[in-house]
This record gives structure tokens, C-alpha cells and sequence, in this order.
């Protein structure tokens, strides 16, 4: 049994944008003449479909994994093999776990594809070792912005002279000059741009990164334009903690670099 789909069904013309599909899925999909639609998704992470309905009919198989289909509250449990038929004005639900796979084919247009800008820009943000530095802790906005804005308010508040009148109760704040200056730390990750306009980030990307000095070097547009980076000494370490670093770079080596990301791996190994 094979453990995801084949190679060929994944081109990136046919990818799945992501407003067309819950969270955590990844898809491909296919047009009929009838303007029928086929549809093959893979569950990343453990998620939910939030009900709604079509004015066609569907029809769909699990592969791999467990599918909880939902149906007037009655949850129907698929697991590999199990199919069903949703006829069209049904309104249905659902819930997957990691790693389930489905094939799905509907009675009309059911999915869109992804625009091919609309990765912010794939090269922009590909890091010359093959990364996706939007996929980056240190890249990741949110966590940044909430850093500044708690930082703000601790100071707005006074919140070390409230320390002080908690300190006899609660000893653990004694620590707080250290969380503040963890806090300071923190914010020296924060990078804004990616590898491709050069090390931005004052704890994150090292300035004299080696992997970047030798891709330079070598007049390489990246990692994936040298045939010896699955042996490579230098990204050995990026490999442990980045696992699907070879998976990018084997994606990038074949779509391009501008029309990769949507194949990319888990960023972390955790």
C-alpha cells in the first residue's frame, strides 16, 4: 500500500488554495469535462471540516487513517476503505486525524486552485539551504508582535513595583529582572526578511553563515543546484533539526524554485 500519493499528482499547477480546504490538508485537483471535480487530500495534522453544503453530489474513499464523517450530529467513523455518497443540499461535517488520506470526486466545482503568488512569493522567502523562513520561529509575526506588545504593557502598568509587592508571597518573583531581560533576548530573533536578501536577524541566522558562504561561492542559486548536498558536512546539522530539508530541496531541484513551497515538509523535528 502506498503511503502517499504518487509524485505525478502532486504538480503544484494543481494544487489546492488553501481557502478551498481545512486547515492542516493539503490537495490536488482535477477537472472533468462536466465540470465534475476530483479532489486528493492529505491529512497533516489532526483537524476539523466545518459543515456546509453543496448543490452537487459527493462522493469520496478513505485511503489511510480515520475520517469522522458528520451527519445531522450522528458521527460516522471511516476508516481505509470505507466509502460514502453525500448527496447534494446535505449539509455535513467532519473530523480527520494526521495522516489520513481521501480521494473525493463532486458533482460540480467544488475546489480552487492556489494562485501561484500566492506563497508571498516562494523565492522571496527560500532559504539558500532549502528552508522556508516564514515557517521560521523567528520569522513568525505573531509571536513577535505579542513579545512588543507585552513588553508595552508590563511597562505601562508598572508591573515591577506590583513584583515587589508579591515577591514575600511568591518567590518565583525574584526572578523577574531575568524574565525581563529573556524577554529582551527573545526579540533579537525576530527576522522580517528571508535568506534570499541576506542574514537579517541579529540571534537567528548567523552573519557568516557557512552554508550561505559556500552557496555564493559556487555562484549557486541554492543548495538544490549542488548535486552533493544529500552528502553535504555543512547541512548535516540543519538536517537534524530541520528532517525534511532533502525534501525540499528535492522539491525545489524539480518545480523551481518560485513554485515549491506548497510540497514543503515539516519545518521542525519536533
Amino acid at each position: 500500500m502506498l503511503q502517499d500519493f504518487p509524485e505525478f499528482m502532486k504538480n503544484p499547477a494543481n494544487a489546492i488554495d488553501p481557502g478551498s480546504q481545512s486547515a492542516g490538508v493539503t490537495g490536488f485537483v482535477y477537472d472533468g469535462a462536466d465540470d465534475s471535480q476530483m479532489a486528493f487530500w492529505t491529512c497533516k495534522k489532526d483537524g476539523v471540516s466545518k459543515e456546509h453544503v453543496h448543490d452537487f453530489d459527493e462522493y469520496f474513499v478513505v485511503l489511510e487513517g480515520k475520517y469522522t464523517l458528520i451527519i445531522n450530529d450522528k458521527k460516522i467513523p471511516m476508516l481505509k476503505g470505507d466509502e460514502y455518497f453525500i448527496p447534494k443540499d446535505l449539509p455535513h461535517s467532519g473530523e480527520f486525524v494526521a495522516g489520513t488520506r481521501t480521494i473525493h470526486c463532486f458533482g460540480g466545482i467544488r475546489a480552487k486552485r492556489k494562485a501561484k503568488s500566492s506563497e508571498n512569493n516562494d523565492k522571496q522567502f527560500t532559504a539558500l539551504c532549502g528552508l522556508y523562513c516564514k515557517d521560521c520561529i523567528p520569522s513568525n509575526e505573531k509571536l513577535f508582535n505579542t513579545l512588543k506588545e507585552l513588553k508595552s504593557l508590563l511597562a505601562d502598568t508598572k508591573f515591577e513595583n506590583y513584583v515587589q509587592l508579591k515577591v514575600k508571597r511568591e518567590k518565583t518573583f525574584k526572578k523577574y529582572s531575568d524574565f525581563l531581560q529573556v524577554l529582551e533576548v527573545m526579540g533579537k530573533l525576530e527576522c522580517k526578511n528571508g535568506c534570499y536578501h541576506g542574514p537579517v536577524s541579529e540571534l537567528g541566522c548567523k552573519s557568516d553563515c557557512q552554508i550561505r558562504i559556500c552557496v555564493l561561492k559556487k555562484k549557486y542559486n541554492g543548495c538544490w543546484d549542488c548535486e552533493e548536498h544529500v552528502e553535504c558536512e555543512l547541512l548535516k546539522p540543519q538536517k537534524k533539526i530541520h528532517p525534511s530539508l532533502d525534501q525540499n530541496l528535492a522539491k525545489i531541484k524539480k518545480y523551481g524554485v518560485n513554485n515549491w513551497a506548497y510540497l514543503r515538509g515539516p519545518h521542525y523535528c519536533w
